[in-house]
């Protein structure tokens, strides 16, 4: 949508958005971010939880070495599997 684009443009490098699937993977990576600064603490996430929300992002094409989530984040130690995950990323 448009608005979605207009804060995209302003939340997201626009050199990250070229990559092919990469805005998606930046929105589910902000939704990380927004979890791990809750003002909820009750319901801020952990680092396990940020974590295997990250690795849910990676695990989606692993293959797709253009993919956001490739280029931009380091290796890391697995959390578990990301579907089973209290604040799954799925769309």
């Amino acid at each position: 949508s448009v608005v979605r684009e207009e804060w995209t443009g302003e939340v997201f490098d626009k050199d990250m958005r070229d990559t092919r699937s990469a805005e998606g993977e930046m929105v589910k990576l902000l939704k990380v971010g927004l979890g791990c600064c809750d003002t909820d603490i009750a319901a801020r996430w952990d680092i396990k939880e940020a974590l295997a929300g990250i690795e849910e992002v990676r695990e989606r094409d692993p293959a797709d070495d253009s993919s956001t989530a490739s280029s931009y984040l380091s290796d890391g130690a697995g959390a578990g599997a990301a579907s089973d995950h209290p604040h799954s990323l799925s769309t």
